[in-house]
């Protein structure tokens, strides 16, 4: 009995302290792309891709200016969770994101929050919210936006 308690006190020990949380922070990404509309024009753009793509309820439109060409709003990057038998681990991130505009410019520029990035021997790594995969979903927002500034068209 001494030795199985010993054993499960030990397992125990090795499992909490198996998680590793490494410090995440990302410098802000910006992107210009350079088009042929007016101000107003691309400000409405502007303002449809951010509801577009606002999809969750956490993700928020913050501040909006048509004068000075600006709208800005609080997103959510990822959201989700590392369930094991040891313990769950929920988390959520979030970015700013602004996007400026004047006569045929637009900016977009992506400032996520600091986070930790959490690994383990019991959970599987790539459930993790590495660096690398913020950023190729900040790239991937960045692109979608350059898409949609450059090609949409409406059709009204």
């Amino acid at each position: 009995m001494r030795k199985l308690s010993l054993l499960l006190l030990s397992f125990c020990f090795i499992a909490c302290g198996s998680f590793k949380a490494t410090p995440v922070i990302i410098a802000p990404v910006s992107q210009d792309v350079v088009l042929t509309q007016g101000k107003d024009q691309l400000y409405i753009k502007a303002n449809t891709w951010m509801v577009e793509n606002f999809t969750s309820a956490k993700s928020v439109q913050q501040f909006s200016d048509k004068e000075a060409g600006i709208v800005t709003g609080k997103y959510l990057l990822k959201s989700g969770g590392q369930y094991s038998q040891y313990g769950d681990t929920t988390y959520e991130i979030f970015a700013i994101i602004k996007i400026q505009v004047k006569n045929n410019a637009a900016r977009i520029t992506i400032s996520p929050e600091e986070y930790q990035s959490l690994t383990s021997a019991f959970v599987n790594d790539d459930l993790a919210y590495t660096e690398e995969k913020a950023r190729a979903d900040i790239n991937t927002l960045i692109s979608g936006f350059s898409n949609y500034m450059t090609n949409h068209k409406d059709t009204f």
